[in-house]
Order: structure tokens, then sequence, then C-alpha cells
């Protein structure tokens, strides 16, 4: 989720990209992160220094009021997509090969959290 606000004056809207759902997820081994993630993005959010004039709607991005943030207790965790299952999960039966999944993205979150217990060392 892509958020900005702007500092000095009050907000009425906020504009939120929903850069999750129905994406494959980006990790470090399998998925890294690159410039075509952003593409969408970059496509809606305009092309003024500001953004403002120039930002579009779109299924993935959308402007919310101040009116609705306060219904949501200021919370901003709206979601307007629905979740499509992933044919990348339907095609897979095997228990086995689940479990094999499973122990990669595993493997994949505790070198994450080695990086960052690596970086926490660093800066003690």
């Amino acid at each position: 989720m892509v958020i900005f606000l702007e500092t000095g004056i009050p907000t009425d809207e906020v504009w939120i990209y929903d850069g999750r759902t129905n994406i494959k997820s980006v990790t470090k081994k399998n998925r890294p992160l690159n410039s075509s993630h952003f593409e969408e993005f970059e496509k809606v959010y305009g092309t003024n220094p500001n953004g403002k004039d120039s930002r579009k709607e779109s299924l993935r991005f959308k402007r919310f009021s101040k009116e609705e943030i306060i219904k949501q207790n200021y919370r901003l965790d709206f979601t307007w997509l629905k979740e499509e299952l992933s044919s990348e999960i339907t095609e897979i039966s095997d228990p086995h090969e689940l479990a094999l999944n499973l122990i990669d993205e595993l493997e994949i979150i505790t070198d994450n959290f080695k990086e960052v217990i690596q970086l926490l060392d660093e800066n003690e």
C-alpha cells in the first residue's frame, strides 16, 4: 500500500494505492522487487510534481474523503479489491508439494529476519 500525505495543510482526502491484492508476493530470493512493480502506480499517480492535478482513480488507486476515514476510526486499511484465487495455488494439489513450498517460504522469512537482526546488531 502506498499512502502520501502533505505536511502543513489540512488533510481532506487520502489517495491509497493497493499494490498487494491479486499480486504475486515479492520476495528477495524468488521474486525480487523491481521497477516493473511500480509501472501501473506511476501511470495513475500522474506527471505533475505534486500529483494533485493529474491523479486518476483506477481499480487499484482510490481517493478516500476525510469523512470516510473518520468512519473507519482513522484506520487507513481500506479494502476494495477482492482476492482472487491464484492459479499457482489451485494447480497444486499434492500435500508433499504444498509442504515443500511452505518450507521454501519459511526459509525466505527466516533469511529476512536474520538480515534484520544483523542490521540491528550493526546499529548498536
